[in-house]
């Protein structure tokens, strides 16, 4: 899971102040959404493109089940959402965490990357 925006800097501080770990969003997208995608495309029978973020947002977005169940909530986004420099993914920050007995791998810009996407917005 490819995680982006505000939150992402999170994956480069173990110890963030607890101001900084308030927010109930985390930005997300998996990194096999274009396989999804196109698996998802041969079951459906209304020509419909499955999209990943919206899947997402429907299962894990803000007032879902899930949001309300864990206090927080992810935003489907894609590999554009973020402006991020050239070969982020071979500096990005890894985080791994076990749920329900799996492993859940989140990826995140490192911290230089995240400055330079906010500059972009900016700019």
């Amino acid at each position: 899971m490819y995680i982006v925006g505000s939150q992402a800097i999170l994956a480069s501080m173990s110890d963030a102040p607890a101001a900084a770990t308030e927010s109930p969003e985390i930005d997300a997208f998996p990194a096999n959404a274009r396989v999804w995608e196109m698996t998802e495309a041969k079951h459906t029978r209304d020509g419909v493109q499955p999209v990943a973020s919206e899947h997402i947002d429907g299962l894990f977005g803000s007032e879902s089940q899930f949001h309300r169940t864990h206090g927080f909530y992810i935003d489907g986004v894609d590999e554009t959402t973020a402006k991020l420099p050239r070969g982020w993914r071979t500096r990005a920050v890894t985080v791994q965490t076990e749920v329900e007995g799996r492993t859940v791998i989140g990826v995140a810009p490192a911290l230089e990357d995240l400055v330079v996407s906010k500059v972009r917005q900016v700019g």
